[in-house]
């Protein structure tokens, strides 16, 4: 079926070493009414990528002359390329290499030979999800434009003081279920601790014109008080008098499109037309001090906000690690002491202070600016800025294991990299302090960077030192040594399955680099170097200068 009939022809890029097989595709998808692309190298794709408006990508892999991770990595997530979807092609089915290639960002995969009409179909499916993720993204940045903050509670009053509406948020912050409990009723009566600060507000915004970080108490469901931060201005019509109150965040203006839901923000514009109206944000303070600005994670054992002190000026900022349940206070009690015994090293973040709020054990810690690994590896680092991270990160552990801690969760998103090219090892929740014995007996962990005996429970520090070759892997091949989205196929990988050779991946590895990897990759844990410190004496005895030079990597 021919394309053009009813939109725009769709492009798609071809890319192979193998001119001839790349044409007969070229030409199946010219036939087919699509605007077809072919490259031969890598610089090649990656110039065509940028240049094009390609909705999916072929990658051949095992052809010479072409870098599959970095061209996975560039055209699935590489910004000029708008996350184009990649679908590789292999001569013949290898397990290992298909799973490192969805790991790595593929989205599907053909066997030679390939069926005509598969193909057009798959390419179809791939595209328009392309196009509707695009689509959405779009409408999610015009919401958030408008309509951003919704991590704080909005709530909008009447003159009199009826709670007109309200956010989620502000019904989980006060400890309601459904909105419908707090709507139409008496904000004094319902929300305010103390009645009397809901006038005091009012006379002080009144007076002043502008109140930055008025501290209320408001009353949770059970009864408990929760001290939360208002900010906000007097808004007045054409004569001077007062017609309502505006929280400072919340931005409101006559052309605003209107917003994409029921309820508070859609039906905002009609009442702001000559009503009297109070709309206001509501930040939470934990300890009485730290204000919430943003939640930057939720696991399965807490939440992650980073936090404002406001009895600093200039402000200063933090993180703040909240366990979900009070049950888990002495899992982040022991978080807190293995950091603080951690404290002496550069590379592992300095406790402030634990506080308590609602019966839970909060943890205040430095916030670290930067990007994780993770992120940093959306785009393929040279050997130089790979030998400064794994450096850092090897003497990280080898502080750790030294004073018998194990971390037992080393993975790229735990590592956070600073402006300046400097690392540190973040989420010592999964830490574990060896005491008198060499071996762990929980199951904890990211499943990809597990070692055998990890999975089976027996965690000790030949484990980080599996995890750390397996950062290496993916740090000098763009792949994942085992990988599979089912849980239980890759740790059978794991568990059996030798790891592929990383020059297969990256013909220029040095050699003892490589052999260095797959030593940390060795299933039996005893043939692995003993902690990281062995780890790191070895690679500076062949390397001298291995790491030597700190580079900023973004």
């Amino acid at each position: 079926m021919d394309l053009t009939n009813n939109r725009e022809k769709r492009a798609v890029l071809v890319i192979d070493g193998d001119r001839s097989a790349s044409e007969k595709l070229k030409n199946l998808f010219g036939e087919r009414g699509y605007l077809a692309y072919s490259a031969g190298t890598t610089e090649e794709a990656l110039k065509l990528a940028q240049e094009k408006r390609v909705v999916v990508a072929f990658l051949t892999l095992g052809q010479p002359g072409l870098d599959s991770g970095r061209l996975i990595r560039h055209l699935k997530r590489g910004e000029s390329a708008e996350n184009i979807p990649v679908i590789v092609i292999l001569e013949s089915y290898l397990e290992d290499l298909v799973a490192s290639a969805l790991k790595a960002g593929a989205v599907d995969y053909l066997i030679r030979p390939i069926d005509s009409e598969e193909l057009i179909r798959r390419t179809g499916v791939h595209a328009r999800l392309k196009e509707d993720n695009k689509a959405m993204a779009e409408s999610l940045e015009r919401y958030k434009e408008h309509f951003g903050g919704t991590e704080v509670g909005l709530f909008f009053t009447s003159r009199d003081g009826e709670l007109l509406d309200c956010n989620e948020t502000l019904v989980k912050m006060l400890g309601y279920e459904l909105k419908d409990e707090l709507l139409h009723r008496n904000v004094e009566e319902t929300i305010y601790f103390n009645p009397l600060e809901r006038s005091k507000f009012r006379t002080a915004i009144e007076d002043r014109g502008v109140v930055k970080d008025f501290r209320v108490t408001f009353r949770r469901k059970g009864g408990d008080p929760v001290s939360i931060l208002i900010s906000g201005h007097v808004e007045r019509n054409d004569d001077g008098a007062v017609v309502g109150y505006r929280g400072e965040n919340v931005i409101v203006q006559e052309n605003d499109p209107p917003a994409p839901r029921k309820g508070l923000l859609s039906g905002l514009l009609p009442m702001l037309s000559g009503r009297f109206h109070s709309l206001f944000s509501a930040s939470e303070l934990l300890g009485d001090r730290y204000e919430k600005v943003n939640r930057l994670g939720l696991g399965s054992f807490g939440e992650v906000w980073k936090v404002r002190d406001i009895r600093k000026d200039p402000p200063e900022f933090f993180v703040a690690k909240i366990p979900l349940s009070k049950k888990l206070n002495a899992k982040f009690e022991k978080e807190a002491h293995i950091l603080k015994s951690l404290a002496a090293h550069d590379g592992v973040p300095k406790v402030r202070e634990i506080i308590d709020e609602k019966n839970k054990r909060v943890l205040i810690q430095e916030l670290i600016p930067g990007k994780t690994l993770f992120e940093i590896t959306e785009r393929e680092l040279e050997e130089k800025e790979a030998e400064s991270v794994i450096i850092q990160l090897i003497d990280v552990v080898a502080h750790a294991h030294n004073l018998a801690i194990i971390h037992r969760d080393i993975k790229p998103g735990n590592v956070m990299v600073k402006p300046d090219g400097r690392i540190m090892l973040l989420d010592f929740g999964a830490a574990k302090e060896l005491k008198e014995r060499s071996i762990s007996d929980t199951v904890t962990g990211s499943r990809p960077f597990m070692s055998p005996e990890q999975i089976m429970g027996r965690s000790q520090r030949r484990s980080d030192v599996w995890a750390l070759g397996v950062v290496m892997f993916i740090l000098y091949t763009g792949m994942f040594p085992f990988y599979n989205a089912v849980e239980k196929v890759l740790m059978d990988m794991i568990l059996e399955l030798p790891p592929p050779h990383p020059s297969k991946l990256n013909e220029s590895i040095h050699p003892e680099i490589e052999r260095i990897i797959l030593q940390c990759l060795e299933k039996p844990p005893e043939n692995r170097h003993a902690d990281a410190g062995a780890l790191k004496d070895e690679i500076i005895n062949i390397f001298p200068d291995y790491g030597k030079t700190i580079l900023p990597l973004f």
